[in-house]
């Protein structure tokens, strides 16, 4: 059976369609495959799609997944093939490499396409400005026929795990049950980190915009303590969490309990979180004057 190299790369009307109903925050899962672990690869997209359908309800972030055979655009243009899928995998947050038997073929740049891949996202990775966050490798030991395995191709393969191994990047798997369960556990793992790495830098990126303000926007320091105790106060019920302010001080948390009223016919005061702001040394030496 004829088998489609990395040069003959095609487009379809469904990846049309996926790009265009996309909602506004979408991570790309990388399926990096030689063509002996087809089968895996699109269990691989499918799983993608599954976990994003039930991740992406709680979280508001979508997952997509990209295969180089089945949604890299078939227009060259300039350069080789491989350098357009590169041109994708720089745009991933994730990247799944799926090996069997095969390394691939030679590109200009690296022995094979996968591992040309591979250090481009592992690259992407040590780069902050990018946005890769997890790699993870897949290795099948499914027994199969002796006689259609190429023993070079096979060298390779083994050299390339011995590297992987060093580094804890890989799973091995020996049935398409034992990779889907792995597969789907890894994925939904991987994306959950993601998304409380995201929610920290998230509150990070508040707190500096919060100290700016209020350190632009005060005219004197009693200004300034009046206004971090009101937004120190939201922001802490909020995060549920204390918050640090250089110069003002800090901000904790504290739960208030259940308060019964005097008067039966008063409701009860419930139990809720209120914020204790805390103030620093330059408010507190500024009330003195």
């Amino acid at each position: 059976m004829a088998t489609q190299s990395r040069g003959q790369t095609s487009s379809t009307s469904e990846h049309a369609v996926s790009q265009a109903t996309s909602p506004e925050r979408v991570l790309t899962v990388f399926i990096s495959f030689a063509d002996d672990a087809r089968a895996q690869a699109k269990e691989a997209r499918h799983i993608v799609e599954l976990v994003s359908t039930t991740w992406g309800q709680r979280t508001g972030v979508s997952l997509r997944p990209y295969l180089w055979n089945h949604d890299q655009s078939s227009d060259l243009g300039s350069g080789d093939a491989q350098s357009l899928i590169n041109k994708e995998l720089r745009k991933c947050a994730f990247f799944v490499g799926i090996m069997a038997c095969r390394f691939g073929s030679p590109t200009p740049r690296a022995a094979s396409g996968m591992e040309e891949e591979y250090k481009l996202a592992l690259r992407c990775k040590k780069t902050s400005s990018l946005p890769m966050f997890k790699l993870t490798y897949y290795f099948s030991r499914k027994k199969v026929d002796p006689f259609t395995i190429d023993l070079t191709q096979l060298d390779l393969v083994r050299q390339f795990k011995d590297m992987l191994a060093a580094q804890g990047l890989y799973r091995a798997f020996t049935s398409p049950t034992m990779f889907r369960e792995q597969f789907r556990e890894d994925l939904e793992k991987h994306a959950n980190e993601w998304y409380d790495y995201d929610q920290n830098r998230t509150r990070a990126r508040e707190r500096r915009q919060m100290e700016y303000h209020m350190t632009v926007s005060a005219k004197s320091r009693s200004q300034a303590l009046s206004a971090s105790d009101k937004e120190t106060v939201e922001a802490t019920k909020k995060w549920d969490e204390s918050v640090h302010l250089p110069v003002f001080g800090t901000s904790s948390v504290k739960a208030r309990t259940v308060r019964k009223p005097i008067n039966t016919k008063t409701p009860a005061v419930p139990k809720k979180n209120a914020g204790l702001p805390s103030a620093g040394k330059a408010p507190r030496d500024a009330t003195k004057k």
